[in-house]
């Protein structure tokens, strides 16, 4: 669970108009996408917040030896228990959130607890997302194409938007895996793209590669 494909491309397609964004890591596991907030937005402050204490501790070694870990503040808590105190707007919320459901059965507590959707329920996070956004913010996920739509119509009933989408497909010529999503507190036309990780000969496509090229080492 420590890098893997989806947030590593949740962390390269998130986007902001702000110089010095400030932005909330939910679920960080062993700090990726945080370390990715932190490189991709030179003057932004991050929060990061993670419930589990193995993956806590790692993410702490990771961004003590981070160059940027003077601006991410690692925070060892439960979300539920976080926002009824919590006071900070941020401009940007990033998850990459637990989407296993019931009948998905796994004997490591600690990938059970990373990957099971009832360790961060939708409505959950998207409830944080209503009180912790700024008026401008926006809530960055990637979920499976079928979860996608479910969070999007339960984000929409509470009044957060899907203003930017991008459909993943691992390759040309099978079908969607993952959708990257962008929620907004305001209704505008929504943004819609698709991306292909790999064409039919298995080599990374030039889109992958641009985007994903300052995080990977052999681009």
């Amino acid at each position: 669970m420590k890098v893997g494909t989806d947030g590593v491309l949740l962390g390269a397609w998130a986007n902001s108009h702000l110089t010095a964004p400030r932005i909330l890591d939910i679920g960080t596991g062993t700090g990726l996408i945080a370390l990715m907030m932190a490189q991709k937005f030179e003057n932004a402050v991050i929060d990061a917040i993670e419930i589990d204490e193995n993956a806590f501790k790692q993410a702490a070694e990771n961004v003590k030896n981070a160059r940027w870990a003077s601006r991410i503040t690692l925070i060892h808590a439960d979300l539920n228990e976080w926002i009824i105190s919590a006071n900070k707007l941020y401009d940007i919320i990033i998850c990459n959130p637990p989407y296993f459901s019931k009948g998905w059965h796994v004997d490591d507590a600690s990938r059970k607890k990373a990957r099971d959707a009832a360790t961060l329920p939708y409505e959950l996070l998207v409830n944080t997302a209503m009180k912790q956004l700024a008026s401008n913010g926006q809530l960055v996920l990637i979920l499976p194409i079928h979860e996608a739509k479910i969070f999007t119509d339960l984000a929409t009933k509470k009044g957060l938007y899907c203003i930017r989408q991008t459909t993943i497909f691992t390759k040309i010529g099978l079908t969607a895996k993952r959708r990257l999503l962008v929620f907004g507190n305001t209704k505008q036309e929504l943004e819609v793209t698709e991306l292909y990780i790999a064409d039919e000969t298995n080599n990374y496509t030039q889109a992958y590669k641009k985007l994903t090229g300052d995080f990977y080492l052999n681009f």
